[in-house]
Parts: C-alpha cells; sequence; structure tokens
C-alpha cells in the first residue's frame, strides 16, 4: 500500500507482514500484481517495480491492459516470471458487466479467450 497507516490496517485484517520496498528482495515477493496506471499508454516505458525485484519464481499480474505487453511484463518475462496481462481482467469486466444488465449468465474461460483473441486484433 501506498500509506503505512493503510498498510496497517490490511495487515490487521489480512495478516502477513509489512515490508518496506527499498529492503524488498525477488525472494520476499510471489506475486506482483500492478494495480496502478503506471505503464499504460502514452507512459507505456514506465514500471512501477523495480527490474532487481523480479525473478523467475513469481508471477506478475498487471492490471494495464493498454499496452497489451507492458514494460512490468516485459521485465518479468525477461526474468522468467509468469505473466498475466490485464486485458484479461479487462474482458472479464466487460462480460461481467453484461450479466448485470441482461440477468444472464453467459460469462466461461471459452468466451473470455474469444473476446481476448478479437480484441487483440482489434488492437494490432
Amino acid at each position: 500500500n501506498r500509506t503505512l497507516k493503510r498498510t496497517k490496517e490490511l495487515q490487521k485484517k489480512f495478516g502477513g507482514r509489512i515490508a518496506q520496498a527499498s529492503k524488498l528482495t525477488p525472494k520476499d515477493i510471489d506475486v506482483v500484481i500492478n494495480a496502478t496506471p503506471v505503464g499504460m499508454f502514452p507512459h507505456i516505458k514506465s514500471s512501477p517495480v523495480p527490474e532487481a525485484l523480479l525473478g523467475r519464481h513469481q508471477t506478475g499480474f498487471d492490471l494495464v491492459y493498454n499496452p497489451f505487453r507492458t514494460e512490468l511484463q516485459r521485465r518479468a518475462a525477461a526474468r522468467g516470471a509468469k505473466v498475466i496481462s490485464g486485458i484479461n481482467m479487462f474482458t472479464a469486466q466487460g462480460v461481467r458487466q453484461v450479466e448485470l444488465s441482461t440477468g444472464r449468465k453467459i460469462i466461461s474461460g471459452k468466451l473470455i479467450v474469444r473476446l481476448n483473441k478479437q480484441i487483440l486484433k482489434t488492437m494490432s
């Protein structure tokens, strides 16, 4: 989190330990999630996570979906980490909105894959 107060509130609610970013090593981190706009178009060369904190045992999930492959994802993949694109969340949110609007359940893994492929076609 960005403030110590909020971090302590989250720790109280969910457990875990508080670590200062300046004292972390890749071994301390299993999952990296970027939930900020850092790396989103037009600032596509930016990454919120220093490359030195990325490692092959990690999974990196960048919620940014434009560009499809962010700088954080490139750096994580280069270090051998598994990466997940924000396009997955973007697509799932859109499908969920349709479900809420129509009252019909339509979301499925196959549908998300199909929609992701279609979105990627239009982006290239």
